[in-house]
Formats: structure tokens, sequence, C-alpha cells
């Protein structure tokens, strides 16, 4: 188990204004008030880059000083440092699938058909200072910025965020924020980074580098530094990958001293914003490192979901990027057969399970997409983005189609795109979006029809056509097929440590009527259906064309067959055996336990076309022979022989079932009842009975 060690804050000795305000009335109310207004936001922005890195330097102006800006790449040369290779150089190919409309071909030909990514090292550095929420690192009067970072061309988020500043051309920076008493520790590896706490950053470009180091050997003891206040779900992606080692948490703005550091270069990198006008390029990553955090989590996350729907769409709750027409694409897509999904609502291993399980995934671009990085070959990824003109479009194909994903496009109208730069939301074309979704293969099916009452888990497999009613509960381990209807207020995938995990099946045609509950690592064909208030528990297995009637109790680890019809009130103990076409009256019991109460559990056993009547009592072990017949209220406390007739307490054999007549007066044999009645059975399974009939007239 790792062990976490929190590096206090100490607000008291910072001299960052930006913490103090950001933590203000004033901070709170830009929040609230002024962040999602564009033209408020930008004034605000500007006057804050121009007027704070002024403030900041006359309250600070004795305590900090410029400093040389190299990259580690730099400085390793110069010191004459001897890294240690983790990912050896590689090339690969880049490429777009499709782009809708077709006017927005640019994109694909645009797109460099193959890149290279340098080689990942580790470099130590001596007496080195980190900072929470920074990747740079300091050693004496150098600062060092990772070997892909271009500060001539890019800005960084400590500069947007005026922690710091730098002059690119006279490659010098200042920080703006001090911690007047630094932590010691005397080794550790860093991983801090501006942008950990954002989902995409934090899986293709700060977690790769966490896996990388842990993976080799010669580092297998070193303790991490990483950023404090993760979200949970980072934290617990960070514990799959690294189980048992120390980890130091930073808070932001914080200090600490680490006499030996251990450096990792980076494993990708995107541009945080452009100093210029547009993006040099549009991100680069280590499609190797990438595809090692995919194999340590398949490696350490056990499935615990046994299915997961393979077209899922992303819905993006976020105040940036959104699409306006979103009812309308959801409406479509559902019809499609597509599930929705908040990605902000489901925990890690639920998103990595989902997108490592997809086939085909649609969405606007937004931070839950790096889950894509998850995917098996082959898998279609359909991002949906702005028309902006300084959209950095290849973001996703360059991170993506390394992995072999199949990645296209469909872009969209930006509103008002001057006003709020590449972030502003944007309608998406419904025809476009039916163009690619036919070049899918996708067709359109009958869409479940849930109640806006139920609570349906996404995970759950839903056929087609299927309704569900006010107030029943999906849980995720469920597959429900297509033209069934559950009533209200059922429960279907009961979870239970007694089952193997494995989902609760109902197969085709199912009518489930109301509070009706059915645990998970069940299934029953097709043609089910209930009364009121039944119960099935877990290791049920069941056949097609089951009946079962109100009140029914099935208590788990039984097996029934195909056309057995329970009437209501029945209770079947566990590890009771019923096969092909028994009829169970009304108040049957069947019991398992010869010896109460204890651990040996000895279930019934029912033969093809046996008939208990009302009120019967099945005692433990007991077998009922073939088309053998239980009078009412009897005591079963020996095997049935077939064909007989069985009453009392406890139950003895009368006679022959076929010396049974009818009470109709016809004066007719009762037994075999085939001979008779096919009330509720199809045809193809009556015409045999028919034959067999005749067989003995002849």
């Amino acid at each position: 188990m790792s062990e976490f060690i929190a590096i206090p804050k100490n607000e008291s000795s910072s001299t960052s204004l930006y913490q103090r305000l950001k933590t203000s009335y004033l901070g709170k109310f830009y929040l609230i008030h002024i962040k999602k207004r564009p033209l408020l936001r930008a004034a605000v922005s500007l006057g804050w880059r121009c007027f704070y890195p002024i403030i900041q330097r006359l309250i600070i102006t004795k305590k900090t000083s410029w400093k040389m800006l190299e990259s580690i790449n730099e400085y390793a040369s110069r010191e004459r440092l001897s890294g240690y290779q983790l990912i050896e150089p590689c090339q690969f190919d880049i490429s777009v699938k499709q782009v809708l409309p077709v006017d927005f071909e640019s994109i694909k030909s645009n797109t460099a058909s193959q890149q290279h990514f340098p080689g990942v090292f580790i470099y130590q550095l001596k007496q080195a200072k980190v900072r929470g929420g920074s990747n740079l690192v300091s050693v004496s009067e150098t600062i060092i910025h990772h070997n892909l970072s271009d500060y001539t061309t890019d800005y960084t988020p400590e500069e947007l965020h005026a922690r710091l500043i730098i002059k690119p051309r006279a490659k010098k920076a200042m920080w703006l924020e001090l911690d007047e008493t630094p932590a010691l520790i005397p080794e550790a590896a860093v991983f801090l980074d501006a942008t950990s706490y954002n989902y995409a950053h934090w899986f293709t470009e700060v977690l790769p580098r966490i896996v990388a180091f842990c993976d080799d050997d010669r580092f297998a003891n070193i303790p991490l530094i990483i950023d404090s206040d993760l979200h949970q779900n980072l934290m617990a992606s960070l514990l799959y990958v690294v189980p048992d080692r120390k980890i130091y948490l930073l808070p932001r703005g914080r200090e600490l001293i680490v006499t030996k550091l251990f450096y990792t270069t980076a494993c990708g990198y995107v541009p945080f914003h452009p100093r210029k006008k547009k993006f040099r390029y549009h991100g680069e990553f280590c499609p190797t490192a990438l595809n090692k955090v995919k194999k340590k989590f398949s490696e350490t996350i056990k499935e615990s979901l046994s299915h997961t729907p393979k077209k899922i769409y992303l819905r993006r709750n976020s105040g940036l990027r959104n699409i306006v027409n979103s009812t309308d694409i959801e409406r479509i897509l559902a019809s499609y057969g597509y599930t929705i999904f908040e990605p902000e609502k489901l925990s890690f291993e639920e998103q990595f399970l989902l997108f490592s399980n997809a086939e085909s995934i649609i969405s606007a671009s937004g931070a839950a997409l790096a889950n894509c990085i998850f995917c098996s070959p082959g898998t279609e990824v359909t991002v949906l983005m702005s028309d902006h003109r300084e959209m950095i479009y290849n973001y996703w194909s360059n991170m993506l189609s390394p992995l072999g994903l199949n990645v296209n496009y469909i872009i969209g109208n930006s509103i008002n795109p001057d006003l709020f730069s590449i972030h502003s939301d944007f309608n998406i074309q419904i025809s476009d979006l039916k163009e690619h979704i036919e070049t899918l293969g996708h067709r359109i099916i009958k869409t479940p029809q849930i109640h806006p009452t139920a609570n349906v888990s996404p995970f759950a497999d839903i056929g087609e056509n299927v309704l569900i009613g006010p107030s029943t509960i999906i849980h995720p381990n469920v597959v429900i097929g297509k033209n069934s209807r559950v009533e209200a207020f059922c429960e279907l995938g009961v979870a239970t440590p007694l089952g193997d995990k494995s989902p609760l099946v109902i197969g085709e045609g199912a009518l489930i009527r109301s509070h009706s509950i059915f645990y998970e690592s069940s299934s029953v064909g097709s043609g089910l259906v209930t009364g009121h208030n039944v119960i099935v528990r877990e290791n049920t297995v069941a056949g097609c064309n089951f009946q079962i009637g109100t009140n029914t109790e099935i208590q788990g680890d039984c097996k029934i067959g195909n056309y057995v019809r329970f009437q209501s009130n029945v209770f079947v103990g566990k590890k009771t055996t019923i096969n092909d076409f028994a009829w169970v009256l009304p108040y049957v019991v069947f019991t398992n336990d010869p010896t109460p109460p204890s651990d040996t559990l000895l279930g019934a056993y029912v033969e093809e076309f046996a008939c208990i009547c009302a009120g019967s009592l099945i005692l433990p072990g007991v077998r009922i022979g073939k088309s053998s017949l239980v009078a009412a209220a009897s005591c079963v406390t020996k095997d049935v022989p077939a064909g007989k007739v069985v009453a009392g307490n406890p139950a003895k054999v009368l006679k022959d079932t076929t010396e049974v007549k009818l009470k109709d007066g016809s004066n007719k044999p009762a037994y075999p009842w085939t001979s008779h009645f096919e009330r509720g059975y199809p045809d193809d399974v009556t015409s045999e009975w028919k034959k067999i009939v005749e067989l003995k007239h002849d």
C-alpha cells in the first residue's frame, strides 16, 4: 500500500497576492459572475496580465531575481549529465479517417502523415527546488523546463496565472511567488505540473511519465512528488499504477528542496496558450508511453462490469464548448443505439471499462475524450468541434491515431467565435451526423422507452423496444432482450456476494410485472412472464417461456427448464432442479435442508411433465418422476416413480396417472396431460405431442 505524505500548506509564508485573491470574495465573485461572460472575462484577463506582475514585483522586489531559463536537454548538455533512457525514440503515422462537412477536408490535408517522438530519459539533479502546480524546476540560478516546450511561442499556465514572468528572447524567468520556508527531503522523483488537475493532461502527459519511471526496476524505491488536492478519479488511477511507494503530496505554490531529484522528460505536451496568434502545433504524444498506461490498467483493474455498451455518446456538462442543439443530437444518437453518459458521474474504474470495451465513441471535444487512450485498436472515435479558425483540430488525431484508433471529425458552426476564442459554443448539422453514422454501418433501432422516474444504469444492456416502468431500478450488470416490458417498482440486477458477478440476463419478449426483484448472476430465456412481487435470487438458470406466479420466491442456485409453469405463492429452495414442461401449482414449497439449520443442502429434482398440486411440501433431495402427479396438500418424503399418483402425509403411491379420468364427463384419461391440454404452448411443441399420441395408437 502506498504511503502518502502531505506537505503542509504554509499560507503565512507565501507572498503570492494571487493565492490570496483566489480565495477572497473578489475571486469568488469573478468565478460566479464574470468568468462565463466573454467580454468581461477578456477585459479582466487583459488587465490581470498587464498589471498584476507589476504589483507583485513591487511586493517581492528584494526577495526574487531573474534566473536563466533552459530546457532539460540544454541543462543536461551544459552540466554534462548522463541520463537513463526509459523509452526509445519512435516514428508513427498520423491519420484522420473522415471529416464532415467536406469543406473541412483541410484538417486531413494538414495532418502530418508521420511524426517522431524523442526518447524519454531520466536525469538526476542536485539540490533542486520544485513547486506545487508547476513542472518548472529550479537548480541554483537556472529554471529548467521540459524538453518539448518552447516559450518563444507558448504561454505557460504559470504566466497566465501570474505566478512567474518569462522573457522568451532573453531566456530569463522570475518567480512572482515565494515560499519562505520550503520543506527539505533527501531524494524523490518529480511529477508536478500546472495542468495535472485536468483529466486529459493528467492521463496523457503526467501519468505516462509516472508509469514509465515506476516500471524501471532501477528506481523501485524512489519516492514520488505529485500535486495535492487532485480529483479522486486521478488519485484512483495513480494507486493502480503505483500500489506500493512513498508519495509526497505538494500543495500548489508550496516549495520543496530535494537533495537528489529524478527528473523524467516529457511523454506528451500540448501548448497551454499561444504566445502568438496560433498554436505552433496541436500537441504531441508518445504512443509507447500511452500504451504502457493502458497495459498497466488492463493488468490491475478487475472486470467488475460484465457488460458495457459498445456505442457511447459523452454528454458535455460545462460552461465552455457546448453543443447548443445537444438535445437533437442525443435524440438522433439514441435512435441508432448509442448510450448517453455523463463521464463526471462515473468512477475512474467505470470510465476505463467503458472505453476499453467500446466500439464507437461520439463526443464534443473535452477532457473526458482522453479516456480513448484505453480503447482497442479499430475503435471509431468521432469528435464534434467548432469551426473556429484557431481550433486545435489535430489534438485528437495526434493522440489517438498512433494507437490504432479511427479518428473522425464533425465540424459545427461557432456561436460568437470572435468573443470567446476556441471555447465558444457551437451547432452540429444533423445531416452531417446522420451521414457519418450511416458510414459506420449503424441502423436505426426502436429505442427503449424508459419512464422519467426509472433509474436505469447506462451500463445496463437494454434491447430494442424495451419498456421500463415508473420507479423501476435497473442496475449495471443487467442484459434485457428486445421487446421486453418491465413494469413499475421492479429492481433488476441486485448485486450479491453469493453470485459470480456475471450479469442478470433476461431473454427477449419478457413481461416482468410490478414489484418483482431479480438478482445478478442469473439468466432466463425468452418469453418470461411473471406475476407481481416475484423474487429470483442469484445463480438461477431458467429456460424459455418460464411463467412465475405472483408472490413466488426462487432462492437461487436453481435450474429450471423450458415451458415450466409456476402459479402463485410458490417457494423454491436453493439447488432445486425442475425440468421441462413441469407444473407447480399454488403454495407448493420445495425444501432443501435435511437437518436444519445446516450447510448441507439437498435440492429436489423434478422430471419432465410432472405436476405438483396446490399446498404440497417437497422434502430435500426428493426426485419427482416424469409425468407423475403429486396430489394437493401432500408431503413428499420419498422419490415419486414416473407416471404415478402420490398423495397424503407422508405421500404414498395410489395408482398410475393413466387411471385418472377427466372430470368433463368424457371419462377420458387425464394423463398424460399433453394429450388434451395445449393452451399457451407453441404449435411446433404441441405437434410433437400429437405425433407421440398417434404412435401409441398405432
